[in-house]
């Protein structure tokens, strides 16, 4: 195909109060600006898979914060694509993220990945797309904004302006010494629509098509800020999005411009989030459901990512008021975690990742070897003294999402709680629905606690057909219902 007839897009695509852009060049090949999949990350996947993303051959990584390199995002993209070069800025402050993500980089460059830092005037050619890095420039790198990657992206006679969180210093350097790269179709507002990011002039001389704020709805920053936004309103020539109202935006060109725009862009159509709320109601809670990069809904994970209720269609509402409870831990933290384990359970027994495998085979469905940060066997005893070994794994997202936990020892009763998995025996701490996982207060500890009251009520209704009875109390048998476990709880 003749590149220069060859069909391109752009998204920018909804990850809530963070920042993820795809470029494609049309032949399963990919630009990506930041990896932030906090907000959404069965989405994401989702919406790559269906735009048939094979590789990506560029990541760039705009700025060091979490909202543009998100460590568990970088994992999760490092999964599933091979990378070929990764991009990020030269600032040299440790934030206990940027340690994080780039320890996650050097696995990556052991593998062949290439690591580069660009700066301000650096150009790369991918195929027929020209880059361009306007920024940083190392005299006004002073904060992490102003460090940020900005990165003019050309095809043809079509521009898109990528500029991270640039602010207001930063855009002073850049007007002096690269003002004829400004001019473009599509313009990322810089900061998530901060005032700080916002220059008239800047905007001016862009002179953009399309402006688009990637932005979370009810975000804690206030973003985006109204002055800002009337700036954009009024300068931009066709149209401004945000995120958080108009959903993934995508734009369809070739080499003379663009030829299409798709707001809402790879929303689960309604009748397939029905089917799976169909699925799992037939199943009662007995499996997972999975959600094919078609769309479609599944019993089997193969390249599926996990279905679960959502706020926007595919991530959780960002900057709910619990999330404050997902604080991440440091390394030094879910150490001591673990150690607080051994402490509090006689039996427990750190493995290795293989080993892990070796013990439980479906593990392999849930999780790759790069994906797991711990694995642990701890031995629980039941009042009527019979031992069991649970495997608990903590993924490399944790604490985003819970540890998941085995039982490596088949449960006869014949009753099935909500928190347990029939075909695999798998523990499941329900933190979609916000009730059970909530990091600050459920460590690793209390974790392990969950799993030896399932145990024991497991016990229970074996030896006496009936749900533990309150304390001075006694209630008649209870057969399986199809409510949440303990009884009464909505």
């Amino acid at each position: 195909m003749d590149e220069l007839k060859r069909q391109y897009a752009f998204s920018v695509v909804n990850v809530g109060q963070g920042s993820l852009q795809v470029f494609e060049l049309g032949n399963g090949d990919c630009i990506i600006f930041d990896c932030n999949l906090k907000g959404a990350p069965e989405y994401v996947l989702r919406y790559l898979g269906r735009r048939k993303i094979k590789r990506i051959v560029l990541l760039v990584i705009t700025g060091t914060d979490e909202d543009h390199a998100d460590v568990d995002g970088l994992r999760m993209l490092a999964a599933r694509y091979d990378i070929d070069l990764i991009w990020i800025p030269d600032f040299p402050k440790d934030t206990e993220n940027w340690k994080a993500f780039k320890k996650v980089l050097a696995e990556l460059a052991n593998d062949g990945t290439v690591v580069e830092k660009p700066t301000a005037g650096d150009e790369s050619d991918v195929g027929s797309v020209r880059l361009k890095a306007l920024g940083p420039h190392p005299n006004d790198s002073d904060t992490s904004n102003n460090a940020s990657l900005v990165v003019k992206l050309a095809v043809g006679q079509v521009g898109i302006l990528v500029p991270g969180d640039c602010e207001d210093k930063r855009w002073e350097s850049i007007l002096k010494y690269f003002k004829k790269w400004l001019p473009s179709d599509v313009l990322v507002a810089p900061h998530h629509g901060s005032d700080h990011g916002c220059v008239e002039e800047v905007v001016k001389n862009v002179n953009p098509l399309y402006t688009v704020v990637s932005v979370g709805e009810d975000n804690k920053y206030g973003h985006p800020d109204k002055t800002a936004m009337a700036t954009y309103r009024r300068l931009t020539r066709r149209q401004v999005f945000t995120t958080k109202d108009d959903g993934s935006i995508l734009f369809e060109l070739n080499d003379k411009g663009i030829t299409n725009v798709v707001p809402d862009a790879g929303k689960d159509p309604e009748a397939v989030k029905e089917q799976a709320k169909q699925i799992a109601g037939a199943l009662a809670g007995s499996t997972s459901i999975y959600i094919a990069p078609s769309g479609r809904p599944s019993t089997t994970p193969a390249s599926g990512v996990p279905y679960r209720p959502t706020h926007f269609h595919g991530g959780d509402k960002a900057d709910d008021p619990e999330e404050g409870e997902r604080a991440g831990f440091s390394p030094e933290e879910i150490e001591n975690q673990l150690a607080d384990v051994e402490k509090a359970f006689e039996v427990v027994e750190r493995i290795t990742t293989q080993t892990a495998f070796e013990l439980h085979p479906l593990l392999r469905t849930a999780f790759k070897e790069n994906q797991i940060r711990a694995a642990f066997v701890v031995e629980l005893r039941t009042v009527w003294n019979r031992a069991y070994r649970v495997l608990f794994i903590v993924p490399s997202w944790y604490p985003k999402t819970p540890p998941a936990a085995y039982c490596l020892d088949n449960i006869k009763g014949q009753y099935q709680v909500q928190h347990i998995y029939r075909r695999d025996w798998r523990i499941c701490f329900d933190y979609s629905l916000k009730r059970d996982w909530k990091p600050k207060e459920c460590t690793l500890s209390t974790a392990v606690g969950w799993a030896a009251m399932w145990l024991f009520c497991q016990e229970y209704l074996e030896k006496y057909s009936k749900w533990p009875a309150p304390v001075g109390k006694d209630e008649p048998p209870r057969m399986r219902s199809p409510h949440p476990w303990p009884p009464g709880r909505r």
